[in-house]
C-alpha cells in the first residue's frame, strides 16, 4: 500500500492546527479578524493553522476564548496543546495517549512485545558499532514502553505480523525461542490481540512498510497513522488517510490466523517441533 497523502513529522502539531483552523471557519472569522483581536499578525495565525509553526498552550487558550469553545472539547484541545508543546509528537507519547493501536509488522517482532535479548540482537545487527550504553538505553526505553500492556487504563493493542517475522533469525536460536515464549505470554494479557499472516496468503494489500493506526481517548478525530521505514517515522492524520489504513489493517487481520491458531504456530517455533 503506497500512501499519496501528506505526511508530517509533527503529528500532534498538525492535529491541533487542523482543529484550530476548523474552529475559525465555524466561527466565520477571517485570519485578519482573529489576528486583530489577539494582537497577532495574520502570518502568525496562518503559520499555526498550516502547522508550519507550533503554538503554546497559553496561545491556544486565547484562541479558544475567541472561538468561544468550552466544556470537554476545550479541555481536550488544551490537553492536546500541552502534549504537543512538551513532546513534539514522538511516537512513544502518542502510543501512551492512544485508546487503541492497530499495528502491522513486515520484518521485525513488534516493539511492544520484544524481549530485551531480542532488542540487543536487533540493535547490534542494525548498528554494529553501537556503544553498549546506547544499546542498554534502547532496551530500557523499550521496557518502559511495554508497561502500557499492564496499565489499567492503557491502550489496547492489535498486532498482525507477517509469518516471515517469526522465521527471520535476528538472533541466535536461544534468543529467538525466548522471544517466541514471550509472545505466548504476552498474548494472555487482556489488552493485546496477536495474529500472524501466514506465508500462503498471497492476495492481500501490500503495505510499503510497517504501520500503526493510533486512535485516541479524546475522540476528537479519526486518529493518526505512523508509517515506518529504516530511517524515519512518517505521520498521516487526514481522516480519509487514516480510514484507508484501517481498511488495509482489517483486510490483513481477516486473512491472518486467528489468535488461537497464531499461538499454536508460535508454540511450535518455541519448542522446535
Amino acid at each position: 500500500m503506497v500512501s499519496d497523502g501528506r505526511s508530517t513529522p509533527y503529528p500532534l502539531r498538525s492535529r491541533l492546527a487542523r482543529h484550530l483552523r476548523q474552529l475559525r471557519d465555524d466561527s466565520r472569522l477571517t485570519i485578519g479578524a482573529v489576528g486583530r483581536r489577539l494582537g497577532w499578525s495574520g502570518s502568525k495565525l496562518s503559520r499555526i493553522e498550516t502547522s508550519l509553526t507550533g503554538i503554546t498552550p497559553e496561545d491556544t487558550a486565547r484562541l479558544l476564548d475567541v472561538y468561544r469553545v468550552s466544556g470537554p472539547r476545550r479541555e481536550a484541545l488544551l490537553a492536546l496543546a500541552v502534549a504537543n508543546h512538551e513532546t513534539a509528537g514522538r511516537y512513544r507519547h502518542l502510543e501512551a495517549k492512544a485508546a487503541t493501536v492497530l499495528s502491522h509488522e513486515l520484518t521485525l517482532i513488534p516493539g511492544i512485545v520484544q524481549t530485551p535479548e531480542y532488542v540487543r540482537a536487533m540493535t547490534r545487527s542494525n548498528e554494529p558499532d553501537a556503544l553498549p550504553e546506547m544499546v542498554e538505553a534502547l532496551v530500557a526505553s523499550r521496557l518502559a514502553r511495554q508497561s502500557l500492556l499492564t496499565m489499567e487504563d492503557g491502550p489496547t493493542f492489535h498486532l498482525v505480523m507477517d509469518e516471515t517475522v517469526l522465521h527471520r533469525p535476528i538472533a541466535e536460536e536461544r534468543v529467538m525461542r525466548g522471544q517466541m515464549r514471550h509472545l505466548i505470554t504476552s498474548a494472555d494479557l487482556p489488552g493485546i490481540t496477536l495474529q500472524v499472516l501466514p506465508f500462503e496468503v498471497t492476495a492481500r494489500p501490500l503495505p510499503s512498510g510497517a504501520f500503526s493506526v493510533l486512535r485516541f481517548k479524546d475522540g476528537l478525530d479519526a486518529g493518526i497513522v505512523a508509517v515506518e521505514n529504516h530511517l524515519n517515522m512518517f505521520y498521516f492524520d487526514e481522516a480519509d488517510e487514516v480510514e484507508r489504513y484501517v481498511s488495509t489493517f482489517d483486510c490483513l487481520s481477516n486473512r491472518a490466523l486467528d489468535p488461537d491458531d497464531t499461538i499454536r504456530l508460535v508454540e511450535r517455533l518455541a519448542t522446535g517441533r
